[in-house]
């Protein structure tokens, strides 16, 4: 049997057995419940660990860390289809830094079909940078690589989907995007998760 409640009641049926539950609840109290089940199973594992019960701990370790990249994915997801609708109104040369590889590939596709990016799993990955800066190809996605250490040139745009919270890889990401006269610089902003935080911090 599955119920489908409002986000409010659920815990009037945490103690039903047997009882499949849906929560019907807003992005904001989604993100609410993967936050609470991460901090509950975190402490968990190391309650149990002081204990020295390592196999419970174990398992409570796996749910902690799989709770948290269910967190990270939603909240990739979202900044993914936010990436495609901003991306759809420019029309010069854009640099497109991504989280994670598979929304490299993503926003690469959704762009063109079997178009370049550039990613650790990417063999060609200079060969594409140098496409973009002969005027090959008008845009750039990239995942990690050009963090550092490459040179670009006449770019009009950057987009930035995420902050990891190391501002020296921000930094270089946005001073990559103001080698251009007038550029463009769009950062989204995940509000009330911690990487909405991490882009409050580095934009103090």
């Amino acid at each position: 049997q599955v119920l489908t409640i409002n986000y409010a009641e659920r815990f009037n049926y945490l103690s039903r057995k047997g009882v499949g539950l849906r929560i019907q609840c807003t992005e904001k109290q989604y993100y609410e419940l993967l936050c609470n089940d991460i901090d509950f199973w975190k402490q968990k594992y190391f309650t149990l660990r002081a204990q020295g019960d390592y196999r419970f701990g174990g398992v409570a370790r796996n749910l902690w860390l799989n709770k948290a990249s269910q967190r990270k994915q939603w909240t990739n997801n979202l900044k993914t289809n936010k990436a495609k609708q901003i991306l759809k109104t420019f029309n010069n040369r854009v640099i497109v830094f991504s989280s994670t590889i598979e929304q490299c590939n993503l926003l690469a596709e959704d762009y063109k079909k079997d178009y370049p990016r550039v990613h650790s799993k990417m063999k060609d990955n200079q060969d594409v940078v140098d496409d973009f800066n002969n005027g090959k190809i008008d845009r750039l996605y990239n995942c990690s690589i050009l963090n550092e250490g490459m040179n670009l040139t006449q770019l009009d745009a950057c987009l930035i989907t995420g902050v990891d919270g190391k501002e020296l890889s921000t930094v270089q990401r946005i001073g990559r995007s103001m080698r251009s006269q007038e550029p463009e610089i769009h950062i989204i902003k995940a509000v009330g998760t911690k990487d909405g935080e991490n882009v409050d911090k580095i934009l103090e």
